[in-house]
């Protein structure tokens, strides 16, 4: 579970043909409510957080405006803060596109997170690369999210809920 969050990672794609990047979600849609992150047709980021039911109940269902499907690296910052629903994505630095009809309080449900495809219907895929994906119980600052390209996160900060680097594999293979 979550309240405030940021979930950050780079990414390189050339695809048009969209795709889940990373995911959490649940069906039937539970309690607590999911959420994911992707990226559509045009290249743009594409958000969806979503409690159907409850007084906390809200949908952010919005895409970035920066198209990042040019086959270069770029970084990739969602926050969510809880007491307002207000969702926001920055791209290499830059406050792309915000959205605060989202649900309040806590985001949970038992489902694991999947990266690079939709966990429900097995398909859905990413085509690219990603690489050091974090998941923070805090919205990082302005100036972290302008360095996050180059900030070496080892998995001991505070606030750290879960780190992917990639580090492990051979060349390009993880």
């Amino acid at each position: 579970a979550f309240s405030d969050v940021t979930i950050a990672f780079l990414i390189k794609t050339n695809s048009n043909v969209g795709g889940k990047i990373i995911i959490k979600d649940a069906n039937p849609e539970p309690e607590g409510g999911d959420w994911s992150i992707g990226i559509n047709e045009n290249g743009n980021i594409s958000i969806n957080f979503l409690k159907q039911s409850g007084n906390d109940a809200g949908y952010n269902n919005f895409n970035g405006q920066i198209a990042i499907n040019d086959n270069v690296w770029h970084s990739v910052i969602i926050t969510r803060e809880s007491a307002s629903g207000l969702v926001e994505i920055w791209i290499d630095g830059i406050l792309d596109a915000t959205d605060n009809n989202g649900p309040l309080g806590e985001i949970y449900n038992d489902s694991e997170i999947n990266i690079g495809r939709h966990n429900i219907v097995n398909s859905d895929y990413f085509t690219g690369s990603l690489d050091n994906i974090s998941i923070w119980g805090r919205i990082l600052n302005n100036q972290e999210k302008q360095d996050y390209p180059s900030m070496e996160v080892i998995g001991t900060e505070v606030d750290l809920i879960s780190y992917w680097n990639f580090n492990e594999g051979v060349y390009d293979l993880v």
